[in-house]
């Protein structure tokens, strides 16, 4: 999802909520959110897709992806990491999702 980036960003729909609108007009369609970590805090997108999941029949995916554009990092305000921290906050990214998502009490030290 770009928020700012290159390729017409400002025709793109945000992600996460414009699958959200897919999957509420159809039943069976089965629909993938990019998101950034850096971009969205972890424990809010994982109630938000819980709350997708429990309303459309688990029809939504997330794709996790690390980022890329520099630029639009930056224009957002945001950190910009190096390749290789970039990949590590979306393994923790990825770790926290699943801890909130499949433990009933659940803490998390990182370093993102």
């Amino acid at each position: 999802m770009r928020y700012l980036a290159s390729y017409g960003a400002d025709a793109q729909q945000e992600s996460v909520s414009f699958s959200q609108a897919l999957l509420h007009a159809t039943e069976r369609l089965k629909v993938i959110a990019a998101v950034h970590p850096g971009q969205w805090p972890p424990h809010i997108l994982a109630k938000l897709a819980a709350t997708t999941q429990a309303t459309t029949n688990n029809r939504l995916a997330l794709n996790i992806v690390s980022g890329w554009f520099k630029q639009e990092y930056a224009q957002l305000g945001l950190a910009w990491l190096d390749h290789e921290e970039r990949y590590r906050r979306a393994e923790e990214f990825i770790e926290v999702l699943r801890g909130l998502w499949g433990e009933e009490e659940f803490t998390y030290r990182g370093d993102f």
